[in-house]
């Protein structure tokens, strides 16, 4: 028995001794990058040999280190053969062999097939590959729709709605079920009261694919519920290449007699860029409101406003009591006819935005520019990288009549709105993207993308119509809103396979993640601004309107002005783990910190009469405005 023992140590040493090599491969079709499923492979002078599996790859393991001729043969292709291929102890050698289609010929027919160049093709067997259900669309997929944003692109995949040309709904569940990626990592939204990102922010030019992901899987985020969807950009190409576009339109529906814009602009509006024109005059605090004029009292005046004249009526008794701060002295008085003062020239600093005009749309365009290469240092290391910025605007015009009813009784319905509303818009997208990365053989790749998007809307807003439970039912609104929002994304990935051999696992990888991105949103001097209508012979909607008339309300001022802001930021940290043989493992870690912040500030436009102090109501000689011409230029 000790014999036993001591022969069995002995053989399981002299196993253990040997040293070999594993050759891990795959075989595609050299035009359309397809796996050839089923071709043979074999180390030529050995009887080692293996057919390729359903996804073109195969392992040859226990190999002896050494040099080996490599022979590949499958029907319909020429035969290919490496002739010195270098197997190293204890390691993993990748092999990539492209097989060139041979012409098949039989009784003087000849058959051949056109191939597909797309990345349709690509994208179809990703989706047969994957582990969860995934549609998408590629670049080439895109480039046929014509679609110029990434909103526009998912409303063609099944399954997905795009709300607004910009929100996804997935599966019928709405967009706060639903979790945006680009390349991989999350990203931040510049929506102040959303999570999910404004898909049209991203320009076509930018994506090189879109899936989205309609089941769970472990390497997804678990923030989502609907869907999931990943854009990804453009990386370096496979040689040098250069491309540039240019395009301009024009829509008969649009007129100058329809158009309207406002009066507000700054120098880089073209381009989607506020210049500064439509910032708080720097006469306001930034930190202190201001008191709604006409309803404020002496000690809502902050304390640095002449101060020498904050007299009160009891100095012996403290600020807050009743008697000091009801009870007026004349020092007072005079100084809070001061502030209202100040609150004027406040009023008068901002530009007078709320008058519009009809002019000319301008022409609609697109351009764009891209490059990159790849450069092979030598037979181990290659680079590349790949830029690309891309511009689009566009002028746009809607007319839209609403009516709300409500039931009355069992058979008949009562109207309580009837409004026309018209819509004029300026929009911009701004793309830009650059990208490189570096490849050690088949074993190490580092990728380092990033990009920054930009979009803008300039818009000129006309409701006219009844509301029937209001007071003066017949009314016009105005509004003139302005909006940016930007997304600027950095990420880098490092993908490490086969580094080292791991005894009975096929492949093992390691991918780690990191990303920085911030997203911003600025609304500069929004302005709204209401009137009541008079129509000849006191008619109604479709009757000559013979006045306009500031309105003033108990729950409506004439005129507002909004100016909001903020910004989100986002860090994504991750590492994948995956163990493949005739089975496959896959493990990870992925953490997301996220920091925001948005404000809003409003300032209302009220009418303070200076002989009667505690009056505001408008009187009717001046709010009453006989002509269109005339709206916001008393505001």
């Amino acid at each position: 028995m000790r014999k036993f023992v001591v022969l069995l140590i002995i053989v399981v040493a002299s196993a253990s001794a040997q040293v070999t090599g594993r050759i891990n491969g795959l075989v595609i079709d050299q035009t359309t990058g397809t796996p050839v499923v089923g071709a043979n492979v074999w180390l030529y002078g050995t009887d080692i040999g293996i057919a390729t599996d359903a996804a073109g790859k195969f392992h040859l393991d226990q190999i002896e280190p050494g040099k080996y001729e490599v022979r590949v043969s499958f029907i319909g292709y020429e035969d290919k053969t490496i002739p010195s291929l270098q197997v190293r102890a204890n390691q993993i050698t990748p092999l990539e062999i492209k097989l060139a289609t041979t012409r098949i010929q039989q009784d003087g027919i000849e058959v051949k097939e056109k191939a597909n160049r797309s990345g349709e093709v690509n994208r179809i067997l990703e989706q047969k590959a994957a582990e969860s259900i995934v549609s998408g669309f590629s670049a080439a997929e895109i480039r046929k729709t014509g679609d110029s944003n990434a909103g526009q692109v998912l409303k063609r995949v099944t399954g997905v709605t795009v709300v607004d040309d910009k929100f996804v709904y997935v599966r019928g569940l709405g967009e706060r079920y639903s979790n945006t990626m680009l390349n991989n990592v999350g990203i931040p939204s510049p929506e102040p009261d959303r999570k999910s990102i404004p898909l049209n922010m991203f320009s076509s030019a930018l994506i090189e694919k879109i899936n989205v992901f309609k089941s769970f899987s472990p390497d997804l985020p678990g923030a989502f519920a609907g869907g999931n969807v990943d854009i990804r950009t453009k990386s370096y190409p496979d040689g040098f290449t250069f491309k540039s576009s240019f395009s301009a339109g024009s829509n008969s529906n649009l007129s100058s007699a329809r158009y309207l814009t406002n009066n507000v602009n700054g120098a880089n509006d073209f381009f989607g860029f506020d210049d500064g024109t439509r910032e708080i005059p720097r006469i306001i605090d930034a930190d202190n409101p201001l008191p709604k004029q006409g309803n404020f009292y002496f000690y809502q005046i902050p304390d640095d406003f002449h101060p020498e004249l904050d007299v009160l009526a009891y100095p012996d008794r403290p600020d807050d009591d009743p008697l000091n701060m009801f009870i007026t002295t004349p020092e007072q008085t005079q100084r809070i006819k001061l502030y209202r003062g100040y609150l004027g020239d406040v009023a008068r600093s901002f530009s007078n935005g709320f008058s519009y005009k009809t002019k000319n749309p301008g022409t609609p365009m697109s351009f764009g520019v891209s490059g990159g290469n790849k450069w092979i240092l030598n037979d181990d290391i290659e680079y590349g990288f790949y830029a690309l910025g891309s511009f689009s605007n566009g002028y746009g015009y809607t007319e839209n009549h609403r009516n709300l009813f409500s039931r009355v009784g069992e058979d008949s319905l009562a109207v309580d709105e009837t409004l026309d509303v018209n819509s004029s818009s300026y929009k911009t997208n701004l793309g830009l993207s650059a990208s490189w990365g570096v490849k050690w053989r088949e074993n190490i790749k580092v990728d380092f993308n990033s990009i920054y998007t930009h979009t803008s809307k300039d818009e000129v807003k006309y409701v006219i119509g009844i509301v029937y439970d209001l007071d003066n039912p017949a009314g016009l609104l105005m509004s003139h809103p302005y909006q940016e929002k930007s997304i600027r994304s950095y990420s880098l990935k490092t993908e490490m396979k086969d580094l080292f051999y791991i005894p009975y696992v096929h492949h093992h990888t390691m991918d780690l993640l990191y990303s920085d991105s911030r997203s911003e949103m600025d609304e500069p001097d929004r302005r709204d601004h209401y009137y009541d209508l008079d129509f000849e012979d006191d008619g109604g909607i479709g009757d000559p309107i013979v006045g306009y008339n500031l309105m003033h309300t108990s729950y409506l001022d004439p005129g507002y002005r909004f100016f909001a802001d903020g910004w989100e930021d986002a860090n994504s940290y991750g590492l994948d783990y995956t163990l493949e043989a005739d089975w496959k493992l896959k493990i990870g870690y992925r953490t997301d910190i996220r920091t925001r912040s948005f404000q809003k500030r409003v300032f209302t436009y009220s009418y303070y009469n200076q002989t009667s102090p505690w009056s505001n109501t408008i009187p009717a000689d001046w709010r009453e405005i006989s002509s269109a011409d005339s709206i916001g230029c008393f505001l």
